[in-house]
């Protein structure tokens, strides 16, 4: 949605902002910069945040101001969010010489600190409405290159701002080869719990992970071939998640007891665990019972 008031020169545009997946996880080696070299396939879900970006020219001699609200409380927009830092980041690259006044409002609905991408999906939305508004000729690539700043999995929410839902990562999570989606119906499930990544991370003990095999995942996505993508969905980050914090184990075992999910699994460094149903029916059983577990579970479906 794009609307124009004339009068002002005010602009606005709203976005939906999609959350991800890993359907496999493997961490290579730690790097001399302190980042980690990963391999994972990423998918988004059809659970969004709405982004609405407004954007106003200041007359010269004015400041460029960012504000904004959001529907959460305790989601302040700020230099902590990364869809603030999105905009001063647009602004700072393509409009150095101008000034706005550039309004973001965020509908939350992506539970936050929850391994599910929500606030990269914000930043990278910011990113593709500012685009847009200011009629900017990026290509795609130079636009995720600029957005790995602000965090590893904004440039995969951007692309799935351009249409490719599903991604093998490497490198710091960064660079990005389009995979063919899979096609299921997803339960995700929040233990109310907060997991630090960088906490999660220094637990990791890489000599002892079971390392997951990532082509094979690729190679069963692309073929159609469900075993395949099943016996090798892994995440290395799990392990360590579920020692620091049992309730993340619980939700699984949880889950996995009620016998109705094709494949369960954590999310990127946690908390949220989601099963993976080919069968609607089973899905709809199984958030039920999990949605009394806890509030933030959600019955949806991958993008295609």
């Amino acid at each position: 949605m794009k609307t124009e008031i004339y009068g002002n020169k005010m602009s606005k545009i709203s976005l939906r902002a999609y959350a991800k997946i890993n359907l496999s996880l493997d961490v290579l080696k730690k790097l001399s910069n302190g980042y980690h070299q990963v391999k994972m396939v990423m998918q988004q879900v059809d659970l969004w945040d709405q982004v609405t970006v407004t954007c106003r020219e200041l007359p010269p001699g004015e400041t460029t101001v960012i504000g904004g609200n959001t529907s959460r409380g305790d989601l302040p927009m700020d230099e902590t969010n990364i869809a603030y830092r999105a905009a001063k980041l647009m602004k700072e690259t393509y409009r150095p010489q101008s000034e706005y006044e550039i309004g973001i409002a965020l509908e939350k609905n992506i539970p936050m600190a929850a391994g599910l991408a929500g606030g990269s999906a914000d930043g990278a939305a910011v990113m593709r409405a500012l685009a847009r508004l200011w009629e900017l000729e990026v290509a795609p690539e130079e636009l995720a290159e600029l957005s790995a700043q602000l965090g590893s999995d904004v440039p995969f929410c951007l692309m799935g701002q351009e249409g490719q839902f599903c991604a093998l990562a490497e490198g710091t999570g960064t660079l990005l080869t389009p995979v063919t989606p899979l096609r299921a119906w997803i339960l995700l499930s929040k233990p109310s719990v907060s997991v630090p990544t960088k906490q999660v991370y220094e637990h990791l003990k890489l000599a002892q992970a079971d390392h997951p095999d990532v082509e094979q995942v690729i190679r069963g996505l692309s073929t159609h071939h469900w075993p395949l993508v099943r016996n090798n969905m892994k995440n290395v980050l799990e392990p360590p998640a579920m020692e620091l914090y049992p309730a993340i184990r619980r939700t699984k075992e949880t889950m996995e007891a009620q016998r109705l999910a094709d494949a369960v699994l954590m999310s990127g460094s946690g908390p949220t665990v989601f099963g993976v149903y080919l069968n609607r029916k089973k899905a709809q059983r199984a958030y039920h019972k999990m949605k009394q577990l806890h509030p933030e579970t959600f019955f949806i479906r991958t993008l295609i």
